[in-house]
């Protein structure tokens, strides 16, 4: 073989050999389609790989021109699949092709010049430079490494972390707008897995594109980069509706009732859906900037959301949330002046089960404002004379003289007939608690083993006295509610609409049995006609031998199927239990002893 005398380039060298190597040795041109990658090898590379070494100059160093990187580019990585000869060369059909020869050395394929890219080669410093596959936009990618020598003397260590690796192309991350996370696999679930490593067999790595995605549908959707919700901590407890990452969008404060008005969720959805910007902070620009940030309170929330009905002195702090209207007795849903009784929650990591008193009182006991007030309250609460009153104590409420001070409810025997009902969450809040969550009575499960004890109380209901703790009968938080109507911005009133009153084996026995949902036994009212959705019972209690009774007395039953309530003057009308009352102001109290008595009984 004959060489030139002179000392070309080591480029048009290359040319002249396989040009000389030609005309002395391979005869006349041929075809190489159909040949086979062994035609190529023919003048460069070895067995069936065309890719040098060895050379047509016969070179076999990295440090070679006519070696360099072709081996390298031309097969598997740990980083990307084997690229095509025809990323860098025209690759000719027969040995004569233009270009083959005689032509540039190098013309670019699509994946070299993807999304832009304008690469180009320096043949005096022999490197790359522009192109695709090395961060050739540069200003997008901020690769370090975006003109590498072609030439090289070892092997790039794939092992290496990627902030030794990756930075090379693009930056770990790349420059903003990119999100300044390191969590590639989030966003780029088709192209890295969660370990951090390249899924070089599905081709998406190093191929022109940019492949969004976590779920593989190529879109960037909520949970492309984390769990929708992440799975940490109490996140599945607020918001449980994992499917919904492609209506999830960053600060959206919605609620799971906002979702259900919108048709995004039934209203028999199972649990709470709080969205994130309920608790993280609205502002896009806190978003994906390297940062977790909790943010409870913002004056620019929306109007009626959640969020809004935080105080400024709601935060985060220490693994747990402190002064958030969903752990509090919710007043401040009422008027912006009013303070709601904040709750210590549990830490967000605790795992924690939580019951009603994790939220409000058990029942909800804040002190009263009066009737129709910001704070009115009607639940629980002391009398003029420090015996405890309130809806809670059940029938027949609210507050009742009597040698006990206190409902009928497990205060007298049944062979006296001194019996009546309980009133549950159930009673006026029907929407709210779950019907699954009730006992054999049909009257929604109360904690039994809860201390209903106020301060400065004479007395106080004792569920104890006649429960024990751990007694099937008395379960401790067997309740539980339907998440659409529970914290969420209102206190829904809805009455119990059951009229008939379901087979109970220890209610008092015929003809004694009340017919109703809620009874009293041993019932004396006074009032000429009762109220729709009351009855007497055909019964009858006779007096004792020799006495007689000032009263006719008998068992009185009623349903709440006619009642109603008016949120803003906070006024129930129609309620069956008042009797005489029709009508009454939620947070007043008795203020003596024949005041209240009028009201049912109408004296």
């Amino acid at each position: 073989m004959l060489r030139p005398t002179g000392p070309p380039p080591r480029a048009a060298s290359l040319v002249l050999a396989v040009s000389l190597i030609l005309a002395a040795g391979c005869g006349e041109p041929r075809r190489l389609v159909g040949g086979g990658r062994a035609r190529c090898t023919i003048c460069h590379g070895s067995g069936d790989d065309p890719a040098p070494p060895r050379s047509p100059l016969g070179e076999s160093s990295t440090a070679e021109p006519g070696v360099g990187a072709h081996r390298l580019h031309l097969r598997d990585t740990a980083i990307r699949l084997a690229l095509a000869c025809s990323e860098c060369h025209v690759v000719p059909d027969r040995v004569d092709a233009p270009g083959h020869l005689h032509g540039p050395l190098l013309s670019w394929g699509p994946l070299a010049t993807a999304r832009g890219a304008q690469p180009s080669w320096d043949a005096a410093g022999l490197r790359c430079s522009g192109v695709y596959c090395h961060g050739g936009i540069a200003a997008i990618h901020g690769g370090s490494s975006t003109a590498p020598v072609w030439t090289y003397a070892a092997e790039p260590d794939y092992a290496l972390p990627p902030e030794q690796t990756c930075t090379s192309c693009h930056g770990w991350p790349p420059p903003a707008p990119h999100p300044q996370l390191t969590g590639c696999a989030g966003c780029h679930g088709k192209t890295v897995r969660a370990d951090g490593t390249i899924d070089v067999a599905g081709g998406k790595h190093v191929n022109g594109a940019v492949d969004f995605g976590g779920s593989g549908d190529g879109t960037l959707h909520c949970d492309s980069c984390h769990g929708y919700p992440p799975p940490s901590g109490a996140h599945l407890v607020h918001f449980g509706w994992t499917e919904g990452a492609g209506q999830g969008a960053y600060g959206d404060a919605r609620a799971l009732g906002d979702l259900v008005a919108a048709g995004l969720l039934p209203p028999s959805h199972p649990a709470y859906a709080f969205e994130c910007g309920n608790c993280h902070p609205l502002d896009v620009a806190k978003h994906m900037d390297g940062v977790v940030q909790v943010e409870l309170a913002d004056p620019g929330a929306p109007a009626g959301s959640l969020k809004s009905r935080n105080p400024q002195t709601a935060a985060y702090s220490s693994g747990r949330c402190s002064s958030v209207y969903c752990h509090s007795s919710g007043q401040a849903d009422d008027a912006a002046a009013s303070t709601p009784v904040h709750v210590v929650t549990p830490a967000w990591t605790s795992g924690a089960t939580i019951g009603c008193s994790s939220c409000h009182g058990n029942p909800p006991r804040y002190p009263s404002g009066g009737p129709g007030a910001v704070t009115a309250n009607s639940h629980l609460g002391l009398a003029f004379d420090d015996y405890e009153f309130g809806h809670f104590g059940g029938m027949p409420g609210v507050w009742h003289p009597g040698p006990t001070f206190g409902s009928k409810h497990g205060q007298g025997d049944w062979t006296a007939l001194n019996d009546a009902s309980p009133i549950t969450c159930q009673t006026c809040h029907y929407a709210t608690v779950d019907p699954a969550r009730t006992g054999p009575s049909g009257f929604y499960y109360l904690d039994t083993s809860g201390d209903y004890l106020l301060a400065g109380s004479v007395t106080h209901y004792d569920c104890l006295a006649c429960h024990s703790a751990g007694d099937p009968a008395a379960p401790t938080r067997t309740g539980g509610v339907l998440p659409l109507f529970h914290v969420n911005g209102t206190r829904d009133v809805v009455f119990d609409p059951r009229e008939a009153l379901p087979a109970i084996p220890w209610l008092p026995s015929a003809p004694f049995t009340p017919s109703r949902p809620f009874w009293v036994t041993n019932a004396s009212p006074l009032v000429d006609t009762l109220p729709a959705g009351a009855v007497y019972d055909p019964a009858v209690i006779p007096p004792p031998p020799g006495e007689t009774w000032p009263f006719t007395e008998r068992t009185l039953s009623l349903h709440l199927g006619d009642a109603t309530w008016a949120p803003a003057t906070k006024t129930c009308s129609n309620v069956a239990c008042h009797l005489a009352e029709t009508s009454v102001v939620w947070g007043g109290a008795p203020e003596d002893y024949f005041s209240p008595c009028a009201r049912c009984h109408g004296l």
